[in-house]
């Protein structure tokens, strides 16, 4: 039975299903003991407190509290919700009042002002603070004394004209969003915190990893790789009692460094009591590989899985719940998910990352940090470092030149103090050397792709990589009809049950030639007698080169070809990566020398300039704007659209999209279908959508309306002549 009472007693949340009611000062108190106990990790106690406890001083407005009664039909007449609920600012008053007891720009306005709205720049900020300043009246006469008066010295803080100053306003408002969202869920939806509880601490973690680890090593063939892996895992182990800070795994593919970067990390995390394991992929595809390791070590309900490219059966509501805030052991996720985290303004975004400190992250493939936001990531990461507690692992057999640089033009501020955990990675690389590189000596003459497929088809086995997508589907069109494909324009369902296949007909030994654009290079474990790969930079070709003999088990080298394709990339990145390459090859010769990798990352990153803070970064943080920095920093470009493709389940997912209008539905069904997602140019999508092959279903959702242009060897068939099969044109 719907209880009565009046406005004097203030209310913070209805829970609808037995009309209970959380005080507005029960959950005020509530949020502020959890945001306090979350920002004492990095020794804002105080700020978090008062930041919780005045976030929804809003509430205490009469307009506020008849929109909450109306909303639910708590405390009205006959118990039946009357009359209209307008939308009431509940979010600007606590900043108010924070801005008159701290002045201007203090962490405790913006993230409560920004709580739902997400943080705002300076400017947006003062002009609302000036908008809003009669909200205070009204609050200050109805709020609790008690809370209005809570009295504590604020923590000092980074000075606001310095770009570490942004990352502490960002984690008080990481703390606040993550508490109030907490507490909410507790008093509203009970039943979803049993999804929140792990029962695996990190000594069980790192006990079921040395325990894999010593059953393999006893089961697998006495070999000088197998001898190498232990050595590189026993330093490993023995690094892990270093001071925190910034480490380097240098180990060639092929030396185990993924379960030995983890062992490390865990060991780590031990010893110097961290909180929490992050391992951040550059791809999908190899955060699906790895997760599927870590999951048979440490079981299916002890690794979180948190990026894009979901199986449905691992977006359960735990795992989403999860994802949420980051409060979990070991999570494996994207460079994407984690840095654009980092620099967002969004509360969804942002809530997670208090839940950053005190971790150990390992950064694989860290090479493929993206050259136009290296100065940002970089200072973020030494932020981490510095002030919140954080160890980080750069991790690759391709290390790139990451150390401080200074010339009369040019100034790079990078980390000068990196630790190595390797055995001393030169004398590493020789003895773990695998493959053979062969190349022309000119590196200009340029080879047809039909010279090239008639090459590749004197082998059983060979994987030949190229620049483009568009060069994989010309010289697929040329190779026999078992020749498999893989490119960007493939689901990621769809690739995954092609990399199944290769990995089958490669360990019976059977026949199989594949031709792929980059993405089978970072990480994806794959092994080849032969590679053949286009001319590339030289990361490219040590990773292409990663994928053959793989686990040394020819009786002699694997054998890298790089050759000159038809055409060079097209002009930007990929490019000046191409000629670089061709540079230290002719200068240099072998490109799997760890000194020609130097050589290479330093023409490249050096000879940058100012573009490895492309969109001025570091400008927008010192001036605080928080929005504009979420809007420029995107590491896969904005302008591109995620396309549902009619690949196996895929059709279903479309014609379940087309009868569906209720929005909340359309976005668990777009969610679940994920896996048969394609990401293009907004241009090339519509000039699809101009020949009538794709629309946007409900405004959002983005769909291929024509079965025959997903085919089943190439993926998503964007470009002339391939719009249309020659079977779909006899009439």
């Amino acid at each position: 039975m719907i209880q009565k009472t009046n406005l004097q007693e203030y209310i913070a949340h209805v829970r609808t299903t037995d009309n209970a009611v959380q005080s507005l000062s029960a959950h005020l108190n509530n949020v502020a003991d959890l945001t306090s106990k979350f920002a004492s990790k990095f020794g804002a106690s105080n700020i978090g407190y008062l930041t919780g406890l005045w976030h929804d001083l809003g509430k205490y407005q009469r307009a506020f509290q008849q929109r909450i009664r109306i909303l639910t039909g708590y405390d009205v007449e006959d118990g039946e919700p009357s009359g209209s609920a307008p939308r009431v600012d509940h979010s600007s008053a606590g900043g108010l009042y924070a801005h008159e007891k701290f002045g201007a720009d203090n962490p405790i306005t913006y993230a409560i002002m920004g709580h739902h709205c997400g943080l705002q720049d300076r400017e947006d900020i003062r002009a609302r603070i000036e908008r809003k300043l009669n909200l205070l009246v009204e609050v200050k006469a109805n709020a609790d004394t008690n809370i209005l008066n809570t009295e504590l010295p604020t923590e000092k803080l980074p000075a606001k004209t310095v770009p570490e100053a942004t990352y502490f306003f960002r984690m008080i408002f990481s703390t606040l969003v993550d508490a109030d969202r907490l507490d909410t869920e507790a008093f509203c939806s009970p039943e979803q915190r049993a999804y929140r509880v792990n029962n695996l601490p990190l000594v069980d973690y790192a006990q079921k990893l040395d325990t894999f680890m010593e059953t393999k090593i006893s089961a697998s063939q006495p070999s000088e790789l197998n001898t190498l892996r232990c050595e590189i895992l026993a330093q490993a182990k023995a690094k892990a009692n270093c001071k925190p800070g910034f480490f380097s795994l240098t180990v060639p593919t092929g030396g185990g460094k993924t379960l030995t970067s983890l062992s490390f990390a865990l060991h780590h995390a031990l010893i110097h009591k961290k909180d929490r394991i992050i391992y951040a992929i550059p791809y999908t595809s190899i955060i699906e590989q790895n997760a599927m390791v870590f999951k048979s070590i440490f079981g299916e309900d002890n690794v979180l899985e948190h990026h894009s490219s979901l199986r449905a059966e691992v977006e359960t509501v735990r795992n989403r719940l999860l994802s949420e805030n980051w409060d979990f052991p070991l999570i494996v996720t994207t460079n994407v998910q984690f840095f654009e985290s980092m620099f967002s303004c969004k509360p969804s975004l942002c809530r997670k990352l208090h839940n950053v400190i005190n971790s150990v992250i390992i950064l694989d493939e860290v090479q493929m940090l993206p050259l136009q936001y290296l100065t940002p990531v970089i200072n973020c990461l030494k932020v981490l470092v510095e002030f919140f507690g954080v160890t980080v692992v750069f991790c690759t057999a391709t290390q790139p030149a990451l150390r401080s640089h200074r010339t009369m033009n040019f100034q790079f501020n990078g980390i000068d103090h990196i630790t190595e955990i390797a055995p001393n990675p030169p004398e590493l690389f020789s003895r773990l050397k695998r493959v053979e590189v062969t190349f022309s000596r000119d590196l200009v003459t340029k080879n047809s792709w039909e010279d090239i497929a008639k090459q590749l088809v004197q082998y059983q086995q060979v994987l030949c990589i190229v620049n483009t997508r568009r060069h994989a589907a010309e010289l697929y069109q040329l190779m026999p009809a078992e020749t498999v494909h893989l490119s960007a324009l493939m689901c990621p369902e769809h690739r995954s049950e092609a990399i199944a296949r290769i990995k089958k007909n490669l360990e019976n030994n059977d026949p199989i030639r594949v031709v792929s654009t980059q993405l089978v290079e970072a990480g994806v474990d794959i092994d080849f007698p032969v590679v053949f790969r286009a001319l590339a930079g030289i990361d490219n070709i040590a990773q292409a080169a990663g994928r053959c003999n793989r686990e040394g088990r020819l009786s002699g080298l694997g054998q890298v070809i790089v050759f000159v394709p038809p055409e060079s990339s097209p002009p930007g990145h990929l490019y000046q990566c191409e000629q670089i390459g061709r540079a230290i090859l002719q200068d240099f010769g072998d490109p799997l020398l760890p000194e020609n990798y130097s050589r290479y990352y330093e023409k490249l990153i050096w000879s940058r300039g100012q573009d490895l803070d492309k969109y001025m970064i570091i400008d927008k943080m010192k001036a605080m704007e928080f929005e504009q920095i979420h809007h420029k920093f995107k590491m896969i470009d904005d302008d591109g659209v995620s396309v549902l493709v009619p690949y196996g389940k895929g059709k279903a997912y479309i014609d379940k999209l087309r009868k569906l209008s209720d929005i909340r539905q359309i976005k668990t069904e777009l969610r679940q279908s994920s896996r048969y997602l394609v990401n293009l140019p907004r241009q090339t999508f519509e000039k699809l959508m101009k020949n009538g092959h794709a629309e946007f279903l409900h405004d959002c959702v983005a769909i291929i309306n024509r079965n025959d242009l997903y085919d089943n060897q190439l993926g998503l068939l964007i470009q002339e002549p391939f719009f249309y099969k020659a079977e779909s044109l006899i009439v």
